[in-house]
């Protein structure tokens, strides 16, 4: 039994003896985990939902394309 398994049986025990159950993670650690996954995720993909005030800058389908191209792609 390692040291952190013998830390978790005796938070355990004492929360048993208190009246209370260790049914897992906290709050506070889920929401932390469920950041880091969404941030991971974002790295890995590289995109992101969008957030509300964040503003459409796609065009609608139905829109005819733009014939000016980029500054990027002009040659000199």
């Amino acid at each position: 039994m390692t040291d952190i398994d013998k830390a978790r049986a005796q938070r355990e025990a004492l929360a048993n003896a208190a009246g209370r159950r260790t049914a897992g993670p906290s709050r506070t650690a889920q929401a932390t985990e469920r950041y880091l996954g969404a941030a991971l995720y974002e790295a890995r993909h590289g995109h992101h939902e969008k957030a509300a005030d964040e503003q459409d800058t796609e065009q609608p389908p139905d829109a005819p394309p733009t014939t000016q191209e980029p500054p990027h792609s002009q040659t000199t």
